[in-house]
């Protein structure tokens, strides 16, 4: 059982994927090209960057001009993303029960934007995004500076996230991470893994 949880936010917390993919797809039209969407979808899931980096090298479309038609219209359509029920329905039991949550995205304060609109402020603790600065995931240095500011015992912290690099980060912060993904188990990952968010009930502190 765990007394701290931090929360990756797109894919996690906040189901901003499609948003993001649709954001990706409209950008290539723009340029006249079509793509598999779910090729799309994939190739965000396990980086953003990499992923625009990829189809703008693919295509040899101008530096920098597919990231700024991608950030242009995942502006206007990210903010209307929800969060999981699964995601906001522990977040609120895991303080009913005297625990806490913390952020942990490389997206920018938008993300805590979006916690405080779907009423979910109340149950963060703080946390870190992109623009506190930190490497990124999977280097440890956000996940040991939330460890410090809120005094938390390592053993007393989970990393919850979709990507392989969210738990990476958790390892290499010496907590325990939890995967949620429905892949086959990773040679690079031995650690706690669920297929559905609800699995997550066992690792939350006791019911009053």
């Amino acid at each position: 059982m765990f007394q701290w949880f931090l929360w990756d936010f797109d894919g996690t917390l906040f189901d901003t994927y499609p948003a993001a993919n649709a954001a990706l797809l409209e950008s290539l039209a723009a340029w006249g090209i079509r793509e598999d969407p779910e090729e799309t979808m994939a190739r965000l899931k396990v980086r953003q960057v990499p992923a625009i980096q990829y189809f703008q090298e693919k295509h040899r479309l101008p530096e920098g001009r597919l990231f700024e038609g991608f950030r242009r219209r995942e502006a206007v359509l990210v903010p209307k993303c929800e969060p999981f029920p699964e995601a906001e329905a522990l977040c609120r039991e895991i303080v009913r029960r005297g625990g806490h949550n913390l952020l942990y995205t490389h997206r920018d304060r938008l993300a805590l934007k979006m916690i405080e609109a779907a009423g979910l402020a109340p149950f963060f603790s703080g946390g870190v995004t992109g623009e506190d600065g930190f490497p990124s995931k999977p280097a440890p240095d956000a996940i040991l500076h939330l460890l410090n500011t809120h005094a938390i015992p390592p053993g007393q912290a989970l990393m919850i996230g979709d990507r392989l690099i969210d738990v990476q980060a958790a390892q290499n912060a010496g907590i325990a991470g939890c995967w949620w993904t429905e892949k086959e188990a990773s040679p690079e990952y031995s650690g706690i893994r669920v297929r559905s968010l609800s699995q997550l009930e066992e690792w939350l502190p006791p019911s009053p």
